[in-house]
């Protein structure tokens, strides 16, 4: 009954986990108000000339801004362009999430995205976040009867699904192909610039961003992507310059965001943040300096900032404005000054700015209701310096400058005086616009603070419960109640040893725990959570060491392996946000030498076939057992094909997206398999499904003779030999984690595996140290039992917990959205599916937390129960920290880059990782309710 009340206590305190994590989030992601309808011209403003009447716009996802103007671009053209004076370059800061859909709405309505858009990014079916009842400048373009044309990337009909003359989409999901996904834009290019019926043409080009993504920047790919994409831009302004009906049209091409040198993206570093933008006419000549800009130059004030920096939301109103459309309503960006050149009528530079500054001036009695009846000419009200002065006041004294300088010049007319003081006006009215930019960037979102409560309230109720679960109600309390019976056999000193000894484990749980949560109240070390595993857990096996050498029966050679393995891991792969591309053992030794690297992964594959040969094995443990019963059948399907299967994929893949990391010798075998094992089919997404057919049908081989010997075998070799099937699939699911992962992480799984193995053996030999005492007679031996096997499952959780964070930093994974891996989500799918590429994707990027927590176990339903009920204590107490720290510093400068994506990360790894994966195995797990469906 005991056991029972410890499970139901478990399943209540992870179903108030979810509706925590669940209801917080629907509260700190609400969607930003907005102002509805479109914006208009007033009589002042409405007679400006436009320089422009038709605009191309093309966007080449993920273009940083080195990769157009940096001495290493192969954008040869577009620098002839920029030295040439015939375009503007600038470098866009494109603000955090830097993901596709959010940067796509800053540069069509000139907002600040919300931070929900990063979800709704990666929900291929989702509609809610449309644009159709929020100002854009393409909705203006038919508002006044115009025509815009769309190819490229599919978010664009899905944020305006009413607005497109012509469009056709690509899935910008599919990262593992570069090349049909530019074909089907480039195709449409000549047709279009032929056509004379549109006034907007809209490209979103989505390869170079995939050829990151798979690859990373450095890839040999990326030099031909960009020669690929300069030839187009070359192909457009060629025709722009020499078509009549193109004359007046305006050339924009820009990145939605930049890269890491990962080849991600999604958070705040500066590769990430820095996007270039340019905009090409030959008519710029005449407004650009005699011999144009420095192209290809240095970065200036930052590692990738190139020429001048401006706001990504800078380019809607600028675009507007060459194009004479009104401002979208809730524009947040400035007319890029050096632009007002272009307006050649009397004023009209003053015009221009003016509607801008109007606009932003609606945006800001919205956000400061009462602005406009501050008493801004009372004497005394506006010092001279203006920064001494709360928000509301600063922005009413400066628009009422504005005001002020407006009059004069208004009054002064086009005399002498007046184009003189138009200067004055302009940099007021840019004074303005610029610091109600950056307020209204930074001001607060409209959190629900009710439902961001609840959720808080809901996650610290369930931590309470596991708090007392731990201590009062779990597994523990059987083996507590043993050693309390023994008071009238036992000694109190010796009692009172077992007691502490069994308390150790918690105590440690309990410290770690504290010490993580006190941690995500700091953005550092929130940025940097890898060092805290890295550190707590060496101290974790350290101790388990010193434990073991002071026991009766030491062996301190199989403790040493795992500090040996854990040392490996923690300099496989740089992450965090300060060392991120910092040397490390793939890019310093394993990247530069693939002949060493291909005979690790050969040896890690090997290693797995021999474990799964070990899993078929009779067991010396127990000899008066029977032994396991093993088929013919079982060896060829696991042993012998599946490692080789899933060796020659790896490389295939391999060979298409690095060939230079694959030594020679490696890509004859590449060729040889493809006349061979993949009958000469070289379509590597069906290569995927071969694997994936065989590993299936390896997990089938075992469970089809499973049942079929289950009548022959006695009761207790049922339970050996599904222990060892147990494991033996577990086997067989590291082949699966080794597939998704990146191919220079293969070995890292190989040092998983052995680390999980040694941790294991030490968490047993340091239990049993523990519980070690003077026994008297047989009983005393039973409790010892009892109390080695309780803190074994302790220890053994605890050491499960540390290895599952530490893994996930080791291959690369960090609190960062840009470290997130699409390279492996589409292997096998030639289209996209939103289930399979969700659970491809995170078995890629959670592939060593899942490992390790699915071998926490060690095949056992009681274990992999008790590790589940341990585990909700420390998760519990985790996501009620990380949502209180967001909920009291949600007004904190790093709110949105830091803490927020810290969130995501607890969502995940609450919702997948423990509930998912760690409660599906605590509760007896599809494989033993598929075989058994019994206890042992």
């Amino acid at each position: 009954m005991a056991g029972n009340a410890s499970w139901l206590q478990t399943v209540t305190a992870n179903i108030l986990l979810l509706v925590g994590v669940f209801t917080f989030a629907f509260g700190f992601f609400p969607y930003k108000p907005f102002l509805p309808g479109l914006s208009v011209f007033n009589q002042e403003t409405e007679d400006v000339k436009a320089p422009f009447d038709k605009v191309v716009f093309m966007v080449i996802d993920a273009l940083r801004s080195d990769f157009i103007y940096s001495n290493t671009s192969n954008f040869r053209f577009t620098q002839s362009l920029i030295s040439g004076g015939n375009a503007f370059p600038f470098t866009a800061h494109a603000g955090a999430p830097t993901i596709t859909m959010p940067r796509i709405k800053s540069m069509l309505t000139g907002s600040v995205p919300g931070f929900l858009d990063l979800i709704l990014n990666f929900a291929e079916s989702d509609t809610t976040s449309t644009l159709s009842h929020q100002d854009n400048w393409p909705s203006q373009i038919k508002a006044r009867g115009g025509n815009v044309v769309m190819y490229g990337d599919d978010t664009w009909i899905k944020l305006l699904p009413d607005v497109f003359h012509r469009s056709e989409g690509t899935t910008s999901f599919f990262v593992s192909d570069f090349v049909e996904v530019d074909n089907n834009v480039t195709r449409h290019i000549n047709p279009e610039l032929r056509n004379n019926d549109w006034d907007a043409l809209i490209l979103h080009y989505l390869g170079l961003d995939h050829v990151g993504h798979k690859a990373g920047p450095k890839s040999s790919f990326m030099p031909l992507k960009q020669a690929e994409m300069d030839g187009i831009i070359k192909t457009i302004y060629t025709t722009i310059t020499n078509s009549p009906h193109l004359k007046n049209t305006l050339f924009i091409l820009c990145g939605d965001h930049g890269m890491n040198d990962a080849g991600g993206h999604g958070g705040s570093t500066s590769g990430e943040t820095s996007a270039a933008l340019l905009f090409m006419s030959p008519k710029f000549q005449e407004f650009t300096p005699a011999h144009g800009f420095p192209a290809p130059t240095l970065p200036k004030g930052g590692e990738f900032t190139y020429h001048k920096r401006v706001q990504q939301a800078d380019v809607a109103a600028t675009l507007s404005a060459l194009l004479h459309l009104p401002i979208p309503r809730n524009n947040l960006g400035s007319v890029i000054p050096e632009f007002l050149g272009m307006f050649q009528g009397a004023g009209d530079g003053v015009k221009v700015l003016l509607h801008n500054a109007r606009q932003m001036q609606e945006l800001v009695k919205a956000a400061y209701p009462g602005v406009d009846k501050l008493p801004t000419e009372t004497l005394g009200f506006c010092p001279e310096d203006l920064g001494s002065l709360s928000e509301k006041p600063e922005l009413a004294c400066l628009w009422a400058r504005v005001s002020e300088k407006h009059r004069a010049w208004a009054a002064a007319g086009e005399s002498v005086d007046g184009e003189v003081d138009s200067k004055h006006v302009e940099e007021a009215l840019l004074r303005f616009i610029k610091r109600a930019q950056d307020i209204l960037s930074m001001a607060a979102s409209n959190y629900n603070l009710p439902l961001m409560g609840f959720g808080i309230l809901a996650a610290l109720t369930a931590s309470i419960i596991s708090t007392y679960t731990l201590f009062f109600s779990s597994f523990l309390k059987q083996s507590t109640t043993t050693t309390t019976k023994s008071l009238s056999t036992k000694d109190n000193d010796n009692t009172n040893t077992k007691k502490t000894t069994a308390l150790y484990p918690k105590l440690a749980l309990v410290l770690i725990t504290l010490t993580y949560c006190i941690m995500m109240f700091a953005s550092s070390y929130v940025e940097e959570e890898q060092n805290f595993w890295y550190w707590i857990t060496s101290a974790w096996v350290f101790g388990l060491f010193i434990k073991n050498i002071r026991s009766p029966t030491p062996q301190p050679l199989k403790h040493l392996l795992p500090l040996l393995l854990l040392r490996i891991t923690r300099r496989w792969n740089q992450t965090g946000q300060k060392h991120q591309g910092a040397p490390d053992i793939v890019t310093s030794l394993l990247l530069p030498n693939p002949t060493l690297l291909w005979i690790l992964i050969f040896a890690t594959y090997a290693y797995i076939g021999f474990r799964l040969l070990r899993a078929s094995s009779p067991s010396s443990s127990s000899p008066s057992a029977q032994p396991p019963q093993t088929n013919p059948l079982e060896h060829l399907t696991t042993t012998l094909l599946l490692p080789p299967l899933a060796l020659l994929f790896k490389a295939s893949s391999a060979a298409i997206d690095s060939v230079e990391s694959v030594p020679a010798w490696m890509l004859t075998i590449v060729d040889a398999a493809k006349l061979t094992v993949w009958a000469g089919y070289g379509d590597i997404i069906l290569h995927a499904q071969i694997l994936f057919l065989a590993l299936f049908s390896g997990v089938l081989v075992i469970y089809a003779i499973s049942i079929l010997s289950y009548s022959e075998e006695t009761e207790l070799g049922r339970r050996r030999n599904k222990l060892l099937r147990r494991n033996k699939v577990w086997e067989i699911f590291a082949l699966l984690v080794a597939t998704q992962t990146r191919f220079w992480n293969v070995p890292l799984v190989g040092v998983m595996l052995g680390m999980r193995e040694g941790l294991n053996i030490a968490s047993s030999s340091s239990a049993s140290s523990a519980s070690s005492g003077d026994g008297d007679g047989e009983g005393d031996n039973e409790r010892e039992r009892e109390e080695e096997n309780t803190n074994t499952l302790l220890i053994n959780a605890i050491s499960t917990l540390l290895l599952a964070h530490t893994t996930f930093f080791a291959t690369g994974g960090s609190n960062n959205i840009s470290s997130l891996d699409l390279s492996s989500a589409y292997n096998g799918i030639s289209t996209f599916n939103i289930a399979l590429v969700g659970i491809l994707g995170f078995l890629g990027n959670f592939a060593g937390p899942v490992l390790c927590l699915l071998g926490g176990g060690e095949g056992d339903v009681g274990a992999s129960g008790a590790q589940f009920t341990y585990h909700t204590f420390f998760f519990a107490w985790a996501a009620t920290a990380t949502m209180a720290s967001c909920a009291v510093l949600r007004t904190h400068l790093f709110i949105w880059t830091v803490f927020s994506p810290k969130f995501l990360y607890t969502l995940m790894w609450s919702v997948l990782v423990h509930v998912g994966v760690g409660g599906s195995w605590g509760f007896g797990g599809v494989v033993i309710r598929l075989e058994f469906g019994r206890s042992p």
